[in-house]
């Protein structure tokens, strides 16, 4: 099932991060419909309502977009790239995207994080951050 195969990657990407079963609560974004996900207000701010933020994030997602091999190592290599093209540091995506994505700051790696998400949500994820944002 859908929701057994998330949860098996969630436990695999966090790691050593789970001590008892309930720890999984931790990563509840995972499993919130993406126009019921929550945001941290003052990161959300800090990093998505800027306009530098607010820009990387809709010229990446036009990048994810066009993705067709849809792994955390194709997905890196294609985020640094955009990165160098961008002539940014990596934090300055990085950041913005794992608010629109999750709603935190810090989380599991991001690259799985898109894995586990998926194209379409993470699209959709992205797309309602910038409309927030606006």
């Amino acid at each position: 099932c859908e929701l057994g195969g998330r949860v098996q990657a969630i436990l695999e990407a966090a790691g050593d991060r789970f001590k008892t079963a309930g720890d999984i609560l931790q990563f509840s974004e995972f499993f919130v419909a993406d126009d019921e996900l929550a945001y941290d207000e003052k990161e959300f701010d800090k990093q998505v309502r800027s306009a530098a933020g607010a820009g990387l994030l809709a010229r990446f997602r036009e990048r994810l977009a066009g993705v067709s091999t849809y792994t955390p190592e194709a997905l890196e290599e294609m985020l640094k790239a955009f990165v160098a093209e961008q002539n940014i540091k990596l934090g300055q995506l990085i950041h913005p995207l794992r608010i629109a994505l999750t709603g935190k700051t810090v989380g599991i790696g991001l690259y799985e994080t898109l894995v586990i998400l998926g194209q379409a949500r993470s699209l959709a994820r992205i797309d309602r951050a910038l409309a927030r944002a606006a």
